[in-house]
């Protein structure tokens, strides 16, 4: 695997995020802007992060994103 091929695979938290095509799709994100860009905050599991998105408060619940439904932003 290449380095850039490399660097899709591995997110990490403090990287600026949006949501995948797939992720757009998914009914449970749709209080999320599609064309909106987020920070991870915690890395939950491999694949799992928590997301913080400015349209959303900070709260004790906090959706997790699998890697599928993210995107690096550009």
């Amino acid at each position: 695997i290449g380095g850039q091929q490399l660097r899709r695979l591995l997110m990490k938290v403090g990287d600026l995020v949006m949501l995948s095509a797939y992720g757009k799709r998914l009914k449970s994100n749709d209080s999320v802007n599609p064309t909106e860009m987020g920070i991870i905050i915690k890395q939950i599991a491999k694949g799992a992060f928590l997301v913080k998105w400015p349209s959303q408060p900070i709260s004790w619940w906090t959706p997790t994103h699998y890697r599928n439904e993210l995107r690096y932003a550009k």
